[in-house]
Protein backbone atom coordinates (compact mmCIF):
# COMPACT_ATOMS: atom_id res chain seq x y z
CA UNK A 1 0.00 0.00 0.00
CA UNK A 2 1.17 3.32 -0.59
CA UNK A 3 1.03 6.50 1.62
CA UNK A 4 1.86 9.94 0.64
CA UNK A 5 2.76 12.83 3.28
CA UNK A 6 0.44 15.95 3.03
CA UNK A 7 1.86 19.25 2.20
CA UNK A 8 0.65 21.80 5.57
CA UNK A 9 1.50 19.00 7.80
CA UNK A 10 5.31 19.11 6.46
CA UNK A 11 5.53 22.46 6.28
CA UNK A 12 4.51 23.11 10.15
CA UNK A 13 7.37 20.53 10.24
CA UNK A 14 9.80 22.43 8.96
CA UNK A 15 9.62 20.23 5.57
CA UNK A 16 8.30 22.61 2.64
CA UNK A 17 8.67 20.91 -0.51
CA UNK A 18 5.94 21.73 -2.47
CA UNK A 19 7.13 20.09 -5.64
CA UNK A 20 5.92 16.06 -4.54
CA UNK A 21 4.74 14.35 -1.44
CA UNK A 22 7.03 12.05 0.47
CA UNK A 23 5.54 8.58 -0.57
CA UNK A 24 5.87 5.18 2.02
CA UNK A 25 5.40 2.26 -0.30
CA UNK A 26 4.98 -0.65 1.76
CA UNK A 27 4.48 -4.59 0.46
CA UNK A 28 5.77 -8.17 1.43
CA UNK A 29 9.09 -7.28 0.61
CA UNK A 30 9.59 -4.48 2.35
CA UNK A 31 9.07 -0.30 2.90
CA UNK A 32 10.28 2.19 0.02
CA UNK A 33 10.72 5.64 0.46
CA UNK A 34 10.47 7.89 -1.67
CA UNK A 35 11.66 11.96 -1.73
CA UNK A 36 12.72 14.43 -4.01
CA UNK A 37 16.18 15.94 -3.33
CA UNK A 38 17.74 19.11 -2.77
CA UNK A 39 18.00 19.68 -6.27
CA UNK A 40 14.76 18.67 -7.62
CA UNK A 41 15.56 17.18 -10.24
CA UNK A 42 15.58 13.39 -8.87
CA UNK A 43 13.52 11.07 -6.62
CA UNK A 44 16.00 9.65 -4.24
CA UNK A 45 14.72 5.86 -2.90
CA UNK A 46 15.31 4.30 0.30
CA UNK A 47 14.88 0.83 0.86
CA UNK A 48 14.47 -1.87 3.69
CA UNK A 49 13.76 -5.33 3.50
CA UNK A 50 11.16 -6.43 5.41
CA UNK A 51 13.44 -9.17 7.64
CA UNK A 52 15.73 -6.56 7.98
CA UNK A 53 13.09 -4.18 10.32
CA UNK A 54 14.12 -3.95 13.51
CA UNK A 55 11.05 -1.65 15.18
CA UNK A 56 8.59 0.32 13.80
CA UNK A 57 7.42 3.56 15.46
CA UNK A 58 4.57 6.03 14.83
CA UNK A 59 5.12 9.94 16.72
CA UNK A 60 1.68 11.64 17.07
CA UNK A 61 0.89 15.09 17.83
CA UNK A 62 -1.82 17.89 17.23
CA UNK A 63 -1.67 18.00 13.48
CA UNK A 64 -0.55 15.04 12.26
CA UNK A 65 2.19 11.94 12.77
CA UNK A 66 5.77 10.79 11.71
CA UNK A 67 6.38 6.71 11.13
CA UNK A 68 10.03 5.90 11.71
CA UNK A 69 11.44 2.34 10.14
CA UNK A 70 14.43 1.37 11.78
CA UNK A 71 16.23 -1.71 10.37
CA UNK A 72 17.93 -4.16 12.13
CA UNK A 73 21.60 -2.20 10.74
CA UNK A 74 20.28 1.11 12.64
CA UNK A 75 19.22 2.45 9.26
CA UNK A 76 16.26 4.76 9.54
CA UNK A 77 13.36 5.70 7.69
CA UNK A 78 11.40 8.84 8.61
CA UNK A 79 8.57 10.48 7.01
CA UNK A 80 7.08 13.17 8.49
CA UNK A 81 3.49 14.80 7.38
CA UNK A 82 1.64 11.84 7.97
CA UNK A 83 -2.15 11.79 8.96
CA UNK A 84 -1.85 9.86 12.61
CA UNK A 85 -4.53 7.48 10.94
CA UNK A 86 -2.49 6.54 7.72
CA UNK A 87 0.67 6.04 10.22
CA UNK A 88 -0.71 3.49 11.98
CA UNK A 89 -2.48 1.77 9.48
CA UNK A 90 0.88 1.56 7.56
CA UNK A 91 2.69 0.22 10.68
CA UNK A 92 -0.04 -2.56 11.50
CA UNK A 93 0.44 -3.24 7.84
CA UNK A 94 4.36 -3.55 8.47
CA UNK A 95 3.83 -5.64 11.88
CA UNK A 96 1.63 -8.04 9.83
CA UNK A 97 3.71 -8.72 7.67
CA UNK A 98 6.66 -9.37 9.66
CA UNK A 99 3.93 -11.82 11.71
CA UNK A 100 4.01 -13.93 8.97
Amino acid sequence: MEYRSNYILRALRGDANIFTPNILKVDRSGVTFYKRNHFLINVDERFIPASSIASVMVNTGILGATLIVVSKGGNEISITGLSISDARRAKEEMLSYLET
